[in-house]
């Protein structure tokens, strides 16, 4: 019987120490800097010098070893090719080849996925590589309490603004709840208890940031990982239960500030967008169409409908939605049948959160990195690091047969 595709001499991965250190500088940037640099433009060089560069380099000393990782992930490389050579031609056909650059950023990115679990960094060095991103997003978010509250004087059931790259509620609450996730599943499945205190940070930030999309996306996600993950964990039963309480609690003492925004013309938004969409059914407006909701209660329109799923249908057309919603089905399907890794969980968890997210905000597909990302394109990524995981395993057992 085959045992795998893969060579059993799969080459060990090139490109030498100083080159992976300039990736794991780049990947910070990329993390936190979106948080600490307001300015997109001085972001979005440094992720391109710092880690788009750096990917290609390392992309072009491992050849072979991503054409193996392709040949072991047939059907992801299917669906990647199929979406992304839709969109290159849906933008160079109407004439949009700035989003035609943004595909070849997004492609460098997720191939990065595949190069990472190769560093083989120690477990000691990658919690304290992760415990330094989960503090520099706690300080941001510190400073927004101490910038909102103290210095401009707020009281506490206003909508809080945060500083620098997380000053949108929505979007930045989105960005924390990515961190919120992956701080509470360390808690609750490793019991580092250390880590408590940064999860009380991240869930007040969301919660005084009032994100009703961020706020029910976690809450589902919780629910979903207390039925589907912590059923024979009785520490991470009580934690959710306990969680889900104060949730509960927080939200009725907050009730008032978010109900009176009413439903901020989600529902007319939605029909006008289907409306829309359907008069380009099949292929779309176009890559970079601007377009404005139109609504009987809102004249004045709005420029994105709020809701990921129809921004790409108005766009892309219903081929470009069902392209995307087959990678994003998968990504989960893949992770959840590897959930023994705890990376797989973290994003199943994390695709669970942006499927709920980016039905309230996030209309933002191909574009520059940006907050947007953390719920579209980085759940994607992970998926790559999970399946380079899976590849490593193989090879290592195979080179154990031998």
């Amino acid at each position: 019987m085959k045992k795998s595709m893969l060579d059993s001499d799969l080459p060990l991965l090139k490109g030498g120490v100083f080159l992976r250190w300039v990736i794991v500088v780049g990947v910070f940037w990329f993390a936190l800097g979106v948080a600490y640099i307001p300015v997109n433009k001085i972001y979005q060089q440094g992720v391109i010098a710092l880690l788009f560069l750096p990917a290609i380099l390392m992309l072009a000393f491992n050849i072979r070893l991503f054409s193996n990782f392709l040949n072991e992930n047939k059907v992801f490389s299917f669906l990647c090719c199929f979406l992304f050579l839709y969109v290159a031609l849906n933008g160079i056909y109407f004439n949009e080849l700035q989003g035609v650059k943004h595909i070849f950023y997004i492609l460098v990115f997720l191939s990065l996925g595949a190069f990472l679990p190769f560093f083989e960094f120690s477990g000691k060095k990658l919690n304290v590589l992760c415990f330094i991103a989960l503090m520099a997003v706690v300080i941001i978010c510190l400073y927004s309490f101490y910038n909102f509250f103290y210095l401009e004087g707020n009281n506490i059931f206003s909508r809080m603004w945060g500083v620098l790259g997380v000053h949108h509620p929505i979007l930045a609450s989105y960005y924390v709840g990515f961190f919120f996730i992956a701080s509470f599943i360390a808690f609750v499945d490793k019991r580092n208890f250390y880590i408590f205190p940064i999860i009380s940070v991240f869930t007040l930030f969301i919660l005084f940031a009032q994100s009703r999309g961020a706020y029910v996306a976690i809450l589902i996600t919780l629910l979903f990982y207390l039925f589907v993950f912590a059923r024979e964990n009785k520490f991470a039963i009580w934690s959710v239960i306990l969680f889900l309480g104060l949730s509960l609690v927080f939200g009725y003492l907050f009730s008032d500030q978010v109900v009176s925004r009413g439903m901020s013309y989600r529902p007319e938004i939605m029909m006008s967008s289907l409306v829309m969409g359907v008069e380009k059914l099949w292929f779309g407006y176009g890559l970079g169409y601007k377009y404005l909701i139109y609504t009987s209660n809102y004249p004045a329109g709005f420029d994105h409908t709020h809701n990921l799923p129809l921004h790409i249908f108005i766009r892309l057309g219903l081929v470009g939605l069902v392209a995307f919603s087959a990678l994003w089905l998968y990504c989960f399907y893949y992770c959840y049948r590897n959930k023994k890794l705890f990376l797989a969980k973290f994003n199943v968890l994390l695709i669970v959160f942006s499927s709920v997210a980016f039905q309230f905000d996030s209309a933002s597909f191909i574009a520059q990195p940006r907050l947007e990302w953390f719920v579209i394109w980085v759940p994607v990524f992970i998926t790559v690091n999970v399946m380079s995981l899976v590849l490593m395993s193989k090879f290592k057992n195979i080179n154990n047969l031998e």
